[in-house]
């Protein structure tokens, strides 16, 4: 939780600290990929536009906590090459005014990476590091659905209220496949590169995924 004091040259602080969410190495553990020994696939997904919902941090602003629900627009065209943005987000009310960090994105290009702060109206750039594979989140490290079968997860049909469209057929409330680890549900599009739909108790929950692709559809076992 962040803590937004009564100065003002720490409240801008804290603010811009709350929509910079660290980029984060494939290597880092993460709650559905503890005790899993699959790796990470060297294939990528294909290129996609997804919005989604993920839950925003909580600020407290002098003794009042104050949270809500981001939507974030992911264009992804490669793992080295996507931006993220967030397109709605809650109003954070302080004493100095309203803030609000829509128009946020991040991304990642060759290499380089760009953050633009709608709060601050301030963008930054640095190097990735050589060699590292980056993502947006947790929910954007790719593992194949046949890769955690193989580990023993057992996956079962569900339906969804996610629209998926593979190239231009499109389906409103599609059904995904699910699997559940440490008492967490994730959901992901019927195909077997791993595409999520929904991941465990992040908040993270796709309104829309467009693949550009035919789908690989998952061979659950009868």
């Amino acid at each position: 939780m962040k803590n937004l004091h009564s100065a003002i040259p720490a409240q801008w602080v804290a603010l811009a600290s709350m929509v910079v969410v660290a980029l984060v190495a494939v290597a880092v553990v993460f709650a559905v990929r503890s005790n899993v020994s699959a790796q990470p696939v060297n294939t990528d997904w294909p290129s996609l536009t997804m919005t989604y919902e993920i839950a925003g941090q909580s600020v407290l602003v002098g003794s009042e906590e104050q949270s809500g629900t981001e939507v974030r627009r992911m264009e992804y065209t490669s793992k080295d090459n996507w931006t993220e943005t967030i397109i709605e987000a809650p109003n954070i009310d302080t004493t100095v005014g309203t803030f609000n960090a829509a128009r946020s994105y991040r991304t990642l290009n060759n290499g380089v990476i760009t953050e633009y702060d709608a709060i601050t109206d301030s963008t930054t750039t640095t190097t990735a590091i050589e060699g590292s594979s980056h993502v947006a989140g947790p929910a954007f490290v790719r593992y194949s659905i046949n890769a955690l079968k193989e580990e023993g997860f057992e996956f079962s049909r569900v339906s969804s209220d996610a629209k998926v469209c593979f190239q231009s057929s499109c389906e409103d409330n599609v059904s995904g496949v699910r699997m559940t680890h440490g008492g967490q549900e994730y959901i992901f599009v019927d195909d077997v590169r791993g595409i999520p739909l929904k991941f465990g108790s992040s908040g993270f929950r796709v309104r829309e995924v467009l693949i550009d692709d035919e789908r690989q559809a998952v061979v659950l076992s009868p």
